[in-house]
């Protein structure tokens, strides 16, 4: 059968599907539709920084109602057999053969044993409820919807490996932002239907996992802005959120990028994710400054993130790893004193040995020849050390109350900038080794020479 035939063959599948529903919600005195809270923003009060919104009702299908789809699937069990879907099964076995089967976390049935029901249980049921979810209502199909998520389903079949897709909205990007695709990261300002979602989604139908209360969405209606990971994986594999995503964000923070917000991701794998999305969260910070972002800072910022270990993220052994690692929690932390304590380690990862004792005078003496290309810029970047320890010490041992708010923010933000540089110059021309740094000083050149 070729790929049109089957196409065929779904489109009518999925029609069918929707039309025994609608008789069977008719037979048992259940909705069509039901109406669900919708939010709407409100134009005349909308800006980067917040805005007004209302609520409105829309008509979907009765199976975003958990109750009102189990009463549809038990009618459904006293119906006559159809064996539409098993000759279905068939067919894509047929074409498809092993392509069809991908690692899924839930087995109920062994594909290598019982192929058939395996494409019934993993893949056919995941596509008749994704399409009866997306209706307004029972009696009206949608030929659009249905349209593509068969064309998707038989592209993802016919590949070798899944597609994996994850997102996250963040605050932090203004919402005139152009969008940009660098490899296989999109950035771009959130579209008002999307904003609205995000607004409305107390039960995770886009991006957010489980329930959240309602006031508690007024605080997402700052989040402008969408990352976007694309990635590709075998098959064979267990498809996982994406940890190039974290990278990303981390990556634009090292560039100066404040991207903060509620940190809901949402992770799509295809062809299995034929039900809802999955839902994680990212921890990102609660403050930042919104921007736009250059073609060129996203694209630097992919690069950066591609040098980025796995262990980076997960569970940091090395120096370089701890670097990294601390410098993300600095920026997570709710106040500046704990951040500068983050950011100080992030330096003494990167520019001292493990056996150090004395550590302010070789954390002043190598950051200056490490990050400065002549004397003048040395002497600064030495003396912005020397404050920043002199803080952290004083932090440390329970003396910070000699330090005004304003001292601990200006420096907070110099120890950031700082480690941050550092960090970056290390990812693209190679982490320093002690040696390095000695010889730096002995020859009075920076590491650069």
């Amino acid at each position: 059968m070729t790929t049109t035939d089957l196409a065929a063959s779904l489109h009518n599948w999925l029609e069918s599907e929707r039309m025994l529903f609608s008789n069977l919600a008719q037979q048992a005195s259940l909705p069509q539709a039901v109406e669900i809270p919708h939010a709407c923003l409100d134009s005349n009060n909308f800006s980067d920084s917040g805005g007004g919104w209302s609520v409105v009702l829309r008509k979907q299908s009765p199976f975003n109602y958990e109750s009102l789809r189990i009463q549809l699937y038990q009618a459904r069990e006293k119906t006559a057999p159809d064996n539409t879907m098993r000759t279905l099964s068939q067919e894509l076995y047929n074409t498809f053969k092993d392509k069809a089967h991908f690692k899924s976390p839930l087995v109920i049935v062994d594909f290598f044993k019982k192929p058939l029901e395996w494409i019934e249980y993993h893949l056919l049921s995941r596509l008749s409820g994704r399409y009866i979810r997306s209706l307004q209502s029972l009696d009206a199909p949608d030929a659009s919807t249905r349209t593509k998520l068969v064309d998707d389903f038989l592209n993802a079949l016919n590949s070798e490996s899944r597609r994996v897709v994850t997102r996250i909205a963040v605050a932090g990007i203004s919402g005139q932002q152009r969008t940009l695709l660098c490899d296989r990261v999109q950035l771009r300002a959130l579209y008002r239907e999307e904003i609205e979602q995000l607004i409305e989604d107390a039960s995770g139908a886009w991006l957010y996992g489980g329930p959240q209360p309602r006031d508690m969405m007024r605080m997402f209606v700052v989040e402008r802005g969408l990352i976007e990971v694309e990635e590709l994986a075998p098959k064979s594999e267990q498809a996982s959120a994406s940890l190039f995503l974290n990278k990303v964000i981390l990556a634009l923070g090292l560039l100066g990028i404040q991207l903060h917000g509620a940190g809901y991701a949402q992770s799509e794998s295809f062809p299995e994710s034929m039900t809802q999305p999955s839902h994680f969260r990212l921890h990102l910070s609660d403050r930042g400054k919104v921007c736009d972002i250059s073609h060129e800072c996203l694209q630097r910022a992919v690069d950066i993130a591609s040098r980025i270990p796995d262990s980076a993220m997960r569970a940091p052994g090395s120096r370089s790893d701890v670097a990294l690692y601390r410098f993300q929690q600095a920026v997570l932390e709710g106040n500046h004193a704990e951040s500068l304590i983050d950011y100080v380690i992030a330096l003494e990862a990167m520019l001292l040995s493990a056996g150090s004792s004395s550590k302010s005078y070789p954390l002043r003496l190598h950051g200056a020849y490490f990050l400065g290309s002549n004397a003048e810029e040395r002497n600064a970047i030495s003396r912005d050390l020397g404050e920043i320890y002199k803080l952290r010490n004083a932090l440390v041992h329970g003396d910070g109350s000699a330090f005004c708010r304003k001292d601990l923010s200006e420096i907070s933000a110099k120890a950031r900038e700082l480690s941050a540089k550092m960090i970056v110059k290390a990812l693209e021309q190679g982490w320093p080794s002690e040696d390095s740094l000695r010889s730096a000083v002995l020859r009075g050149e920076s590491t650069e020479s």
